[in-house]
Formats: structure tokens, sequence, C-alpha cells
């Protein structure tokens, strides 16, 4: 079951290692003992030992897209606990694609620790990115970016994220973008003056969004 692993960032923010899921640490984040929530999970779905079939699947891929719609971080590590693929595809979309339409940047950050791949595509050619520009969800574009997607990876309809910011008109996703593609470039220039004010910029750009998220 290959996404049991709850995994952590280095002080940089990248993805660098992975550990057990680890029992304790839940009952303690979430204030009561893990076994009273997998109470509620039908025990006929979860196999503990990879003994899942093609319905158990379904069914676990099924809680987490419902988690991620709702924003129910237990139900998501219940499902993940029982191995539910992070990545799995139900009705053409992944748990990551719903909790960026959702706009819920706590469950996109969840899914991407816990190994949601940036790069797939949905039903309608759209990454993750994709959908972020075409929602206007900065913050969960900021997430994103910060683990190396690309704004100009095309989609089945020949359109970059780039591309939708701009139409939809979506300002700061336009200028996350486009300060990004600035930083690449400088960075090629050995301690560019310039970096820091690119690096300050993106902060600002992260703090409004997480701001405006708060609002919502």
């Amino acid at each position: 079951m290959p996404h049991k692993n709850l995994q952590k960032r280095n002080s940089s923010g990248v993805n660098r290692s992975a550990s057990t899921v680890d029992v304790v640490a839940l009952e303690k984040a979430y204030g009561n003992s893990t076994s009273d929530t997998h109470s509620d999970v039908d025990e006929n779905a979860v196999h503990w030992r990879g003994e899942e079939t093609v319905n158990d699947q379904c069914v676990t891929g099924s809680k987490l897209i419902n988690g991620a719609k709702s924003g129910d971080l237990p139900t998501l590590l219940v499902s993940l606990f029982a191995g539910a693929d992070v990545n799995s595809f139900v009705d053409g979309t992944t748990p990551l694609h719903i909790a960026i339409k959702m706009g819920n940047a706590t469950v996109v950050e969840f899914l991407l620790l816990n190994g949601a791949k940036i790069t797939l595509a949905d039903a309608h050619g759209d990454t993750a990115l994709h959908i972020a520009a075409r929602e206007g969800r900065t913050l969960e574009a900021c997430l994103l970016m910060k683990r190396g997607a690309d704004k100009d990876l095309i989609n089945s309809r020949g359109e970059t994220p780039m591309q939708i910011a701009i139409d939809g008109k979506h300002a700061d996703i336009v200028t996350l973008f486009r300060i990004h593609k600035m930083r690449d470039e400088l960075s090629e220039e050995f301690d560019n003056p310039m970096n820091k004010t690119v690096e300050e910029i993106i902060n600002d750009i992260t703090k409004g969004a997480t701001k405006a998220a708060t609002l919502r």
C-alpha cells in the first residue's frame, strides 16, 4: 500500500523523506484515539495487510474524494491508513483536483504531504495547476508552485495555466507565475541581488492569499 506514508518537508519546503504513519501522532493531532475513528469505518472495506479487492479500493477512493470535498481530514486520514491510493481517480478526477476546486488549502497541503502527484491530469486534461488557475485559487497555486508545478504545461485544449489565469483575469496568479519565471531566470546568475527581492514578493503574495483564504 504505497500511500500509508506521511511525508515531511525540510526547511526549504521540499518533500525529502517519508515515514510510516504514526498512530500516536495522529491521536495527539486529533485529540482522541485513532481506534475510535477506525470504528466508524466499515470493517469489510478495510484490510490492513494489503488485501484490498477492487471494490475495496473503489470504496476507499470514494471516501478520499468525499473527504476532499468536505474538508474532512479524519476521513482522509482513515482512508489513507486503510490503504487508499491518494492519486486514485473517481469519475475522472483525483482528491487533489477536488480539494483545489473547493479552495481548501489545508486539504491540498495534506494531500501533497501524503504523496499526491501534481502532474496528474483529470478527464479534461487539466493538472492541479490548471485547475487552480481557472478557479482563481491563489494560495493553492502557491503550494503547487513551491513543489515545482509547471505553469507552461499544455492541457488537452492547448491551454497553459498562465493562459488560463490571464483569460480569467486572476491578477494575483498571473503575477505569481511571472515572478516565478523571473526568479528562475535570475537564479541562473550567481548571487544576483534581485533574488532576495523576488523571494520577498512571492512571500507577500502567499501571505495575502493565506489571509484572503481565512476570510472565505
